[in-house]
């Protein structure tokens, strides 16, 4: 929800966008969806650290010992394409992505 826009004089230096106050509104039935808090977020976080790195990278960078071949098998059971972008995908994924992962790759996160 937007609070209020803050203009670039409002700051200095002066950047060169406009700025905003929003609140964010947590959904109880979306957070329940996801089955083990901690694993959603070293996964989403492990991800997003190299997010402009195709899915398939971005894993095997985080996922020591697994490799490329079982991540593109991971994903594509999922209708993921393993060269999408974590920056492309929507939270639903992420969600999906975690819950979905395999025991011994939560335990290498």
């Amino acid at each position: 929800e937007l609070l209020r826009e803050l203009p670039p004089s409002a700051f200095w230096p002066r950047p060169k966008v406009w700025s905003a106050f929003v609140r964010i509104t947590p959904q109880p039935a979306k957070r329940a969806a996801i089955r083990h808090l901690p694993t959603f977020f070293r996964f989403t976080r492990g991800v997003m650290l190299h997010r402009r790195k195709v899915l398939r990278g971005a894993m095997s960078s985080m996922l020591s010992g697994v490799t490329k071949a079982a991540i593109d098998e991971f994903l594509l059971d999922l209708s993921i394409d393993p060269r999408s972008r974590a920056e492309s995908l929507p939270a639903s994924r992420f969600v999906l992505l975690a819950n979905n992962l395999p025991r011994e790759w939560c335990e290498t996160l």
